[in-house]
């Protein structure tokens, strides 16, 4: 069958309904104006919640119909940009047929009795809780503080001026980037009023409003992967039962670690040959199961591969008993060696739907997302290292979702879309500041694996981590007189010998005794950082002199620019 044969065998079968898996499961419905739609499983992780709160019950009784979604089909466009989500779900089906052609709608809705349409629905209610617990992310809020150096400027001015006056003075202020001017809604105020008019700044202070463009941020929540956790310090002899599961000589072993909750106990078992005395290590898992090591043997030859054995057991058996905390939906991707990994969404919820199906996190109008850990440099100073700072909405240049047509019928470019990573950046010294850290570190474009920002002649990541911020970076140094240095933080698990001992915490040595006395955990860290200098990973950092501290929780998060 040729093209155009073909073309006219599909065009004789419209319209029609089909199931369809690619690009997301649902039914399609093709009609005959050449439009698709599809009647879909709910994608907005948001909407879901904003729902569940909107019907005051548990988010897992909302209504079935509102948990479908009515999408557009784009098959030509991308493959991320092969559906958009119309605004209506199946609960407001008659609203969404009523923005339709008469045509179409007479033929949706013929569609709607189709046998493909009944079986999508018994399906999405059988299965509806384990989807939308595979597509749900909870959102916690978090308490930010915003500025302006417009309103910074404005609130320093005095006296009364002309409109014509302030235009001029507001077009050529220096310091504030023209998408500062132009969201605050003062240059159409301005350019609109006679220019003779007088005004005061608190006159056009009253009509500033940031709030389309004022970010949301929220700390990712979900269910936490289950960790077998810290073993505790204990030295006692083998009981009966171990003996027997073990095969050890009584008076020749004894437990050194054991887990209070999952009773996962490592042996330690002294052998005597012509070399002396050699200890060899042996795991036993509850309901006393011998566990192998790295090499598929019984007999271990560190405490750290015990530990490893043990892990890998709990990841097993016992990794489905889940907890709830901070989303570690990335955690794979993160630098080894930290602790407190967090990912953070700023989402720009007031302002018009642009973006609705990010590749990283299923929410909408995700302007960026953050991700950081808390680690330890080799001078013991506790930094928040930014693991990655990406925006999928504007780092992809669509100029379907980046270009905003603005009530003067002008179009133009989204806020921050080409200085997104200042804004990114600036959120995340707030976090650091706020949480008491020293200052914070940056990832570099070596370290991380796959490019995720294109950009032409150099190296994507590099560009933007070494190049763009590492630039920001060093004109807050020389600006708050701080310094900007080179860090070296853990890159490596160090969690392997960490134990509990007492009312705090030790490392074990390689004979299985205690490294150092009980600690707290964060001198424990610096413990090791210092001691493993070979195995440490060199990252820029900014430390956070008293005024700059200062200034970053005073004033606030700079929504445009930096801090100043």
């Amino acid at each position: 069958m040729n093209k155009a044969t073909n073309n006219k065998y599909k065009t004789a079968l419209l319209p029609r309904a089909e199931g369809i898996r690619e690009p997301l499961y649902g039914v399609a419905f093709y009609l005959s104006s050449g439009r698709s739609f599809a009647l879909t499983l709910c994608q907005q992780s948001l909407r879901m919640q904003r729902l569940s709160s909107r019907h005051k019950r548990a988010h897992e009784t909302v209504d079935a119909p509102a948990m479908l979604d009515w999408v557009e089909l784009y098959p030509d466009d991308d493959r991320r940009l092969q559906f958009r989500y119309t605004g209506f779900t199946r609960a407001t089906e008659s609203e969404f047929l009523l923005t339709l052609k008469l045509p179409e709608r007479v033929e949706i809705e013929r569609l709607l009795q189709a046998s493909e349409v009944m079986e999508f629905e018994e399906f999405s209610a059988r299965n509806r809780q384990d989807l939308r617990e595979k597509l749900y992310l909870n959102l916690l809020p978090v308490s930010l503080c915003w500025q302006s150096h417009l309103v910074t400027w404005l609130n320093a001015q005095s006296g009364k001026r002309q409109a014509g006056q302030w235009l001029a003075e507001v077009q050529k202020l220096p310091g504030v980037c023209m998408d500062e001017k132009y969201w605050s809604g003062l240059l159409p105020l301005l350019a609109a009023r006679e220019p003779e008019n007088l005004l005061s700044a608190h006159d056009l202070l009253a009509h500033i409003d940031f709030s389309p463009v004022q970010p949301t941020v929220y700390c990712a929540m979900g269910k936490k992967r289950g960790r077998l956790g810290e073993l505790s310090v204990c030295k006692r002899p083998l009981t009966s039962s171990e003996i027997a599961a073990t095969g050890c000589e009584p008076g020749h072993a004894e437990v050194i670690l054991y887990h209070p909750s999952f009773n996962y106990r490592v042996i330690r078992q002294r052998l005597d040959d012509l070399l002396g005395h050699q200890a060899f290590w042996l795991v036993l898992a509850p309901g006393n199961i011998l566990l192998k090591g790295d090499d598929d043997n019984y007999l271990m030859t560190s405490v750290q591969e015990c530990l490893r054995s043990a892990e890998r057991h709990h990841n097993r058996y016992y990794g489905w008993r889940t907890a709830y905390g901070a989303s570690e939906k990335w955690l794979d991707y993160a630098t080894e060696g930290g602790e407190k990994y967090r990912e953070w969404l700023a989402l720009l919820e007031a302002f018009p739907l642009r973006y609705t199906q990010g590749k990283h996190f299923q929410v909408s109008n995700l302007l960026l997302h953050i991700r950081t850990s808390e680690h330890i440099t080799i001078t013991g100073k506790r930094v928040l290292f930014i693991e990655e700072i990406q925006s999928d909405w504007l780092q992809k240049r669509d100029n379907k979702q980046v270009n905003y047509a603005s009530p003067d019928g002008m179009v133009r470019r989204m806020p921050w879309f080409h200085r997104w990573y200042l804004l990114a950046v600036n959120i995340a010294m707030y976090l650091a500041a706020k949480d008491d850290c020293d200052g914070i570190a940056l990832v570099t474009g070596e370290m991380l694996e796959s490019p995720a920002f294109p950009d032409e002649g150099e190296s994507g990541l590099c560009h933007l981590y070494d190049g763009m911020v590492g630039r920001y970076l060093r004109r807050l140094s020389s600006q708050w007189d701080t310094a900007l240095t080179q860090h070296a933080i853990a890159a490596y698990s160090m969690i392997d010998r960490l134990v509990k001992a007492g009312d705090g915490y030790s490392l074990l040595s390689d004979d299985g005794e205690l490294a150092t006395r009980p600690l707290a955990k964060t001198a424990i860290r610096r413990y090791q950082v210092a001691k493993h200098r070979d195995a440490l990973e060199t990252v820029p950092g900014l430390l956070f002199s008293p005024e700059l501290r200062a200034a970053i929780l005073e004033s606030g998060v700079p929504l445009f620019g930096g801090y100043k």
